[in-house]
């Protein structure tokens, strides 16, 4: 692995409306695949970690990513990819993550802030994404139907063993982006959320513009999500 030169930067306070789901404070952590600590999270933290590398790095010093992609785009010549990871609890019971709630369109118009329309069974057209794809599964992957995002959900377990006792996981897939969510019971009453996202870079997009973007995408989406 790379050698990360910190635990932690600085914490980056972001302003939110009114939301009793998480605070506006936002870590960044060095290491792509840090540890999870639920304590600090509780307090409402909200820990990610974000890199923008060429592909040929990836697979040479981040073979832990290598394992998450499901979708090939490591495959690309040339590509540069967006590797994220995002841990944070929200005010919702672990059954909140159900099938109905995540597959529901209303739902991932929520989430993904724009337009999105079921085309048939798991398929969905979006204003965000474009064709994008969900594979849902609760205890077991019976129905991740793609052997390589079982592969990939196995994987970000495996980074996670927290997650190994989570109610579900969710996987969206598009042309250029995979998510991977699993949702851990963390009291009867809250669900601790662990994310990694891979994305394909567009070519001359500025890696600091980027990770403002998601930044900002991040705490949108989590008062969309959670209000």
């Amino acid at each position: 692995m790379l050698r990360w030169l910190a635990r932690t930067t600085t914490v980056f306070v972001l302003t939110l409306p009114l939301a009793a789901t998480v605070s506006a404070q936002m870590t960044e952590r060095r290491d792509p695949v840090f540890k999870v600590e639920p304590d600090l999270l509780e307090k409402g933290e909200v820990h990610f970690s974000f890199y923008q590398l060429k592909a040929s790095t990836i697979q040479k010093k981040l073979p832990e990513f290598v394992e998450l992609d499901g979708a090939r785009f490591l495959d690309k010549e040339g590509a540069t990819l967006q590797l994220t990871k995002l841990a944070y609890i929200v005010n919702k019971p672990a059954g909140f993550f159900s099938s109905t709630q995540m597959t529901d369109a209303a739902w991932l118009q929520t989430l993904l802030g724009g337009p999105v329309k079921s085309l048939t069974e798991d398929n969905y057209e979006t204003k965000a994404r474009g064709k994008l794809r969900v594979y849902f599964d609760s205890d077991d992957l019976s129905n991740v139907q793609s052997s390589r995002f079982v592969h990939a959900v196995s994987q970000s377990k495996k980074l996670d063993p927290i997650t190994l006792s989570g109610f579900s996981t969710v996987v969206m897939h598009s042309a250029d982006s995979v998510e991977i969510h699993n949702h851990v019971p963390f009291s009867p009453l809250k669900t601790l959320v662990v994310s990694y996202q891979l994305s394909v870079v567009k070519k001359n997009v500025d890696a600091k513009k980027q990770r403002l973007d998601f930044i900002k995408e991040t705490e949108a989406r989590l008062v969309r999500a959670y209000p």
